[in-house]
Formats: C-alpha cells, structure tokens, sequence
C-alpha cells in the first residue's frame, strides 16, 4: 500500500518551518519508506568551516571524490569539416557583387570603418539617474516632515511660475484653478498710502509724540540717525 502523505505543519517542530524545507523533509520521508533510513554523515565527519580540513593530505581532500566511471557512448570522435555553410559563402559572394557594381569596397568591422563611423557620443558614460542637489533633498525632507506633522498631502497642481503668455490686456489672465480655488484666501492688506495708516500705528505714533514732548527728547530709533 502507497504510503500515506504526511503533512509535517501539524507538529510543534516543524510549524515554523519554510514550505521548501517542510517540503524536503516530506519527500525524504517517502523516500526513506521505500529505499530505507537515509544514515547522514556524522558531525565530526563533515567540514562545516571555511579552514582547512586536518584531515585531508597535501594532495587534496580524495575521500570525499565520487568515482568516475567510463561513459558508456562515445567521447572524442573526430567531426568533418563540411566546408562553409551555403547561406554565409552565397551572402558573402552577393556583397562582392554588389561592391563590384558600386565600385565601392564595403569596410566592414575594419578598424579605418570604425574610426570613420565613430560616434563620439558614446565616449561620454552620461548619467541618466544623477543624485539630487543637496538642497533639493533637504527640500523633499523638509515637506515630507511638513506632510506628516500637518497630516495633510500637498498636492501640487496647475501652480503658475512664469508669466502667463496667453494673458491680454483686454480680457486678463484666464487664472488656474488652483488659485481660483485658494483666491478668496488671499489676505488683502491695506494701502497706507491709499487707506491710511492702521488706527493702532496712528495712537503708537500719538503715545510717542507725546511723551518726546514731555521728556523734552526728540526719540530718533537705532539706525535712523
């Protein structure tokens, strides 16, 4: 009777086991039911470092060689030289022709063809991946942290970094949808020269006016001398 599969992901020693190994172990059970208990080499019998083997003779390491056998078919027969193949020596005969009729002698794979047709270009090892500036690195770090910190992804689009050629003086610019979006966000400070100063520079200004006139000292700030 055939020998029941055994499934060795059932037993506390082999749970942890890769499949490949379990694997292994399954079919050298199988194996061992028909052929007999394989006897692996003892311990002390098996070299397992990388120094060399006390045992082993300045010959070599001879106990361990498998035994070479005759083959049983033929080794070393000589093979005949047929001549050139057709299709190589017709090619070769059609590019003579052709030369002939061209009056042109095609160089070929010789080195005066290949200094002729040498493309310096390829002299040059170009970088296709080449490292990102320092600060651009630092850059990237920098929003990442941002992202992770804001918990928020910054998604980048339709952004205007140059002026805008399809603007025109009668109809303006047709804005992106990025700033459509993020325009009514835009703070829109005063002109002071328009509006006015703000009412808290106006009673700073009367504070200091004041107490010049009272210490009897003009207040002249650092660096406006």
């Amino acid at each position: 009777m055939p020998r029941e599969k055994e499934v060795f992901f059932d037993t506390d020693e082999n749970k942890n086991l890769d499949p490949d190994i379990v694997s292994s172990l399954e079919n050298l059970k199988n194996q061992e039911a028909i052929h007999g208990e394989w006897n692996l080499p003892k311990e002390e019998d098996v070299q397992l470092d990388s120094e060399s083997d006390p045992i082993c003779s300045s010959a070599g390491c001879t106990q361990y060689l498998h035994k070479h056998a005759k083959p049983s078919y033929a080794v070393d027969y000589p093979v005949p030289n047929l001549g050139q193949d057709r299709d190589i020596a017709d090619s070769l005969a059609s590019e003579r022709d052709a030369s002939k009729v061209l009056k042109h002698n095609w160089e070929f794979g010789t080195k005066k063809s290949k200094a002729k047709w040498h493309n310096p270009a390829k002299d040059v090892l170009y970088d296709d991946a080449p490292e990102l500036d320092k600060d651009i690195r630092d850059s990237h770090k920098h929003l990442a942290d941002a992202e992770e910190t804001l918990g928020h992804k910054w998604v980048i689009e339709d952004v205007q970094l140059n002026s805008d050629p399809i603007c025109g003086t009668g109809d303006g610019c047709h804005y992106s949808n990025w700033y459509k979006k993020h325009l009514d966000k835009i703070v829109q400070y005063p002109d002071p020269d328009v509006q006015g100063l703000d009412e808290e520079i106006l009673h700073t200004q009367q504070h200091e006016a004041a107490a010049s006139e009272a210490l009897g000292v003009t207040w002249i700030p650092e660096g406006y001398e």
